[in-house]
């Protein structure tokens, strides 16, 4: 059986980790998020207003079709990483206690199940 700084000392590596982890996830959402923004114009152009673009009266739907499946999957692959990142941090993070507290909870613990 390990002592108790052994334990301690695992549950700060863990969570220092879990910490840079959310950081890292937090800057990857910031700059997917950026990317939208600087792009949106763009997007906005030539995939949410494509047939507001062209001069031809009648599009067959076979074409409308390929440009729907086009859309999609350009959307998905646009938005899902975000969404994933963004979802990812929520989920992962509800709890936002900080290390030293961690550690307060688990000597607590510790002593009143008699392990100290």
């Amino acid at each position: 059986m390990s002592t108790m700084e052994e334990q301690l000392q695992l549950l700060y590596t863990t969570l220092y980790q879990l910490r840079a982890l959310n950081n890292v996830t937090l800057s990857c959402a910031a700059f997917l998020f950026y990317d939208v923004l600087i792009n949106l114009d763009k997007e906005i152009h030539y995939i949410w207003r494509y047939y507001h673009n062209t001069d031809e009266i009648h599009i067959s739907w076979r074409r409308r079709l390929r440009r729907a499946l086009v859309q999609v999957l350009f959307i998905f692959g646009r938005y899902y990483g975000l969404l994933y990142l963004i979802g990812y941090f929520t989920v992962y993070n509800r709890q936002g206690l900080s290390i030293p507290l961690y550690a307060v909870i688990y000597v607590s613990l510790a002593c009143t199940n008699g392990l100290v």
